[in-house]
């Protein structure tokens, strides 16, 4: 379940550079939208989404020219951070112009040690693990909710990417997340497990989509059958009524039965201006019953 809290990064230069249309980059992918998004992890042992969300909106993440869509933690709260189809700057190369970036927290249990290349270092390993795999699992949900509104196939190349993949393509920097945490952590998880997550999830939502849609347009039939009959139906308001339908003579039996037994009272009136407000439905069951003998003679 995502919880979704949106805080964009108004004093960010790349919101700012969005508002302005700074460039042709930015008018284009506001009108074109997202091509599809790259899935980031922080690289800094935080698990909390709303810290990272106030860096972003900071003057270090100005200086360091850093953006993105979103941020993403363990327990499905996400951080937005600017509208799906603002120009932001989270990859560090071209895919800048055709994708959106998501950030997933990390563990506070890991360190990297700058002076070794940022090696990851884990304090904490089953700690970590079940932060890494609450984060993979929402992902998830936010990838298979975002392919649905903007109507990506999460399976076709190049729509759904790691910061790592964007690198090996040549359109972003130099990083190897997320999967640098999935390795050392022995996960088993690749960007196409994820990708294949992703594009089972999107089935099973779109089907419970069509569940709801099929039940409302049940309801929808059924409540529009019960207003035609309730206008189509033929019914007889009075003793009198009844009297003079083509139908009289299967039906005034029983009705006067049971007005002599004291059965039917109706609803005002006496004699042929008695009230009955029946339907031919109604009488047709009281009939029935009368002659099942429900009544007696």
């Amino acid at each position: 379940m995502l919880t979704i809290i949106e805080r964009y990064t108004k004093n960010n230069p790349a919101y700012l550079n969005n508002l302005n249309k700074a460039d042709s980059r930015y008018v284009e992918f506001q009108c074109i939208g997202p091509k599809g998004a790259v899935l980031h992890s922080i690289g800094t042992p935080q698990p909390l989404a709303r810290v990272i969300a106030e860096y972003f909106d900071s003057p270090e993440a100005a200086r360091a020219q850093a953006s993105v869509h979103g941020v993403l933690q363990a327990d499905g709260t996400y951080y937005k951070l600017a509208p799906d189809n603002f120009r932001m700057w989270h990859a560090g190369g071209t895919a800048n112009n055709t994708h959106m970036g998501i950030e997933m927290t990390e563990p506070d249990c890991i360190w990297y040690d700058a002076s070794k290349g940022y090696k990851l270092h884990i304090r904490n390993t089953s700690k970590a693990l079940d932060h890494v795999v609450k984060t993979y699992g929402c992902a998830v949900e936010l990838f298979a909710d975002l392919c649905i509104q903007h109507n990506w196939d999460p399976l076709e190349d190049g729509v759904i990417l790691s910061h790592k993949e964007c690198y090996e393509r040549g359109i972003g920097s130099n990083h190897g997340d997320p999967e640098h945490l999935w390795d050392a952590l022995n996960t088993g998880y690749t960007m196409d497990t994820f990708r294949a997550a992703v594009a089972k999830r999107v089935k099973e939502l779109e089907a419970e989509t069509l569940d709801k849609k099929i039940e409302v347009i049940v309801k929808q039939i059924l409540n529009d059958n019960r207003k035609s009959q309730e206008k189509t139906e033929l019914r007889y308001k009075t003793l009198a009524d009844l009297k003079a339908a083509p139908n009289s003579q299967h039906y005034l039996p029983t009705v006067e039965k049971l007005i002599a037994k004291g059965y039917l009272n109706g609803k005002g009136g006496s004699g042929d201006d008695l009230i009955l407000d029946f339907s031919e439905d109604s009488i047709r069951i009281l009939v029935t019953l009368d002659r099942a003998g429900v009544y007696g003679e």
